[in-house]
């Protein structure tokens, strides 16, 4: 994380009233930059379970497109070729047990590619690593792969092994924030080394391919539905708190509105539609001018991704919260993903 980035993270702080860390992880690092400990909530990033849900004939298409049979195992590696993935590293563990019928599958794009094929020549499995590049079909990708390896060094939450799980992928990690305290039946934890990675890519291998059925937890835990719901319910417990700043955006939207001018508004509604507590003043019938702007009071909205970086945001629906910015929330991570990783 540069320096800029973490100002930037601290200077979305100041103006906020919660930020959300979308791990454990992401939490204390915040915490360790200074943030107060009572500022900072885990809720984690959302799983669009349907757009990652096993799809069949996808799985086919992208086993014919590479060249790999019906009935192979396929190894997946999933997410941006550079050092951190280490990707060398389950290749050169999963090397002993390629052959005859299992293939590793690497989809992403980076500057780890020239050296990720050198490993695989340099273990002779070469002809058993297939680099599928960048692609955009995650659930058709997911769906023609058996078991999923992440074995990156560090990661800030894990959502490429959530999306496996949710399509219903088995997966060895080597960390992954987003399971901490999550008991998941397709998931295990591995060591971080060739041999303890070897023995688990073999074992998994041996047992061959399991019946597809999505990962329960995930769906519990990180469904956009769940997560969206507990963002809901921190915006509208923020917004029934008196600050300085719920105070100051109640009056200053009281003000704004006794002065909005009619023609600029439907007497008695606010832009968004919704009814007013008043009547706006009526117009002397020779005013030169239009008075003031009222004061816009959009409907708070989470973008596609929950935590794509520092911002500021609430959750879109009804309630308290709806329409009128009482509260804040800075949204952090400390890192985007963009790349299935």
């Amino acid at each position: 994380m540069t320096r800029p980035v973490q100002a930037l993270y601290l200077g979305t702080e100041l103006f906020s009233d919660m930020t959300i860390a979308v791990s454990a992880a992401v939490k204390d690092r915040l915490t360790g930059w200074g943030i107060r400990a009572r500022k900072l909530t885990v809720i984690p990033n959302g799983v669009d379970l349907d757009r990652v849900a096993y799809d069949r004939d996808g799985g086919e298409r992208v086993r014919a497109e590479l060249g790999i049979g019906a009935d192979e195992y396929v190894v997946l590696l999933l997410g941006r070729l550079d050092q951190n993935k280490r990707f060398d590293l389950a290749i050169e563990a999963a090397a002993p047990s390629l052959r005859p019928s299992a293939r590793v599958v690497v989809v992403g794009g980076g500057a780890e590619r020239e050296h990720l094929a050198e490993t695989a020549l340099r273990h002779g499995v070469a002809d058993r690593v297939v680099f599928a590049g960048e692609r955009h079909d995650i659930a058709a990708v997911l769906s023609a792969a058996d078991l999923l390896v992440a074995s990156s060094r560090q990661e800030t939450f894990g959502l490429s092994v959530l999306e496996a799980l949710a399509n219903g992928v088995r997966v060895l990690y080597t960390t992954c924030p987003a399971l901490d305290g999550i008991h998941a039946e397709l998931a295990r934890r591995v060591p971080s080394t060739v041999a303890g990675m070897g023995e688990a890519i073999a074992a998994a291998i041996a047992a061959g391919r399991g019946q597809r059925k999505p990962e329960q937890a995930v769906a519990d835990e990180f469904g956009i539905g769940a997560v969206t719901s507990r963002i809901d319910n921190l915006y509208e417990r923020l917004a029934s708190r008196r600050s300085w700043r719920t105070t100051a955006a109640r009056l200053g939207y009281r003000v704004r509105y006794r002065t909005a001018w009619p023609g600029q508004l439907e007497t008695g509604q606010l832009e968004t539609g919704q009814p007013g507590p008043d009547q706006a003043e009526t117009t002397p019938a020779n005013a030169a001018a239009p008075g003031p702007a009222p004061l816009r009071l959009p409907r708070p909205a989470v973008g596609g991704a929950l935590a794509s970086g520092p911002t500021t945001s609430g959750p879109a629906g009804s309630g308290p919260a709806a329409g009128v910015p009482l509260a804040t929330i800075a949204v952090g991570s400390a890192a985007t993903r963009g790349d299935g990783g």
